[in-house]
């Protein structure tokens, strides 16, 4: 009985929950980030050994004897330095996440966006919309008025109009 009386105390309870859980979740992506940072947890990444293409005909040639890296395409040779993010070509261009003299792991760039990045923006989308639901939900049971009874009961059906037929 004493449910009776609070009954909203049960759905904020299972959205405390969810939330907990959501962040709980969150938390332990990045502790596990933080913890390895030099493992790739992001399955968009692309990794290629020494001849392999990067972008389109452009192939990764390793890195010369000073650490620059190498990509060629036919006769055309390009050095990048080791810290260099991007490799444009051909009007397009990848973000580099790593490489070593035999490899090099890259990604497209809208896979280069970190998972925390796109998680926290949808939040921050998901926030206002969320309590203006809220708001609406709130609101509508407010508002809400009695409907009028059906016409077919007793009362009613003698005070109706009769019909006409043609």
């Amino acid at each position: 009985m004493s449910s009776r009386f609070r009954p909203r105390t049960r759905a904020r309870l299972r959205r405390g929950w969810l939330v907990l859980a959501v962040l709980g979740a969150a938390a332990l992506f990045e502790l596990y980030r933080i913890l390895l940072p030099l493992t790739s947890a992001n399955p968009l990444y692309h990794e290629v050994t020494i001849g392999e293409p990067v972008i389109g005909e452009w192939r990764y040639g390793g890195q010369d004897e000073e650490g620059y890296l190498k990509f060629y395409n036919g006769g055309q040779t390009v050095l990048l330095p080791p810290t260099e993010r991007l490799f444009d070509a051909d009007g397009r261009f990848v973000v580099i996440e790593g490489h070593t003299p035999s490899s090099l792991t890259y990604a497209r760039p809208v896979a280069a966006v970190p998972l925390s990045w796109i998680a926290a923006g949808l939040g921050a989308m998901a926030l206002p919309g969320g309590w203006i639901w809220l708001r609406l939900r709130a609101r509508r049971k407010r508002l809400r008025v009695r409907r009028p009874k059906r016409l077919g009961t007793r009362v009613q059906a003698r005070n109706r109009l009769p019909t006409r037929r043609m």
